[in-house]
């Protein structure tokens, strides 16, 4: 055995234990550990209306590997309501800056209008059935 090898038996038993965020960082350090430890880092998915969700569900499913490995599929239900729409012109929360308010606001309105199409459209629920036929036909 060459000084420094790991076996990948040890490399998938460590995998089991570490947190989404330390697996991310493992896939990053060599083409061997990002087989070996996928398998851990999509287990779970979420999908809900928001579109960050739908593309990370999306490219998940498409995946010829990373589909295998799911084994849930969590919706949140966490909507963004037009009543709660920030309004820029109101004053300041004191920990923020006018331009960071501002930022933000316009983060909210664009999330808003997003969340609105794509639950007119339907393409939420489009992406869903279309993620699980893949996952459970292919």
């Amino acid at each position: 055995m060459a000084p420094g090898y790991i076996p990948n038996e040890l490399i998938k038993m460590v995998g089991r234990y570490l947190s989404k965020r330390d697996l991310k960082s493992m896939r990053l350090a060599s083409k061997t550990f990002k087989e070996l430890l996928s398998e851990y880092l999509f287990t779970r998915v979420y999908a809900s209306v928001h579109r960050a969700d739908l593309n990370a569900l999306r490219g998940i499913s498409n995946h010829p590997e990373y589909r295998k490995y799911v084994q849930e599929i969590v919706y949140t239900g966490v909507y963004f309501r037009r009543a709660q729409l920030p309004d820029p012109t109101q004053p300041l929360p004191q920990f923020l800056s006018e331009e960071q308010h501002r930022q933000n606001c316009e983060i909210y309105r664009t999330c808003l209008d997003e969340q609105e199409e794509t639950m007119k459209t339907g393409e939420h629920l489009a992406i869903i059935t279309s993620a699980l036929i893949r996952r459970y036909v292919s």
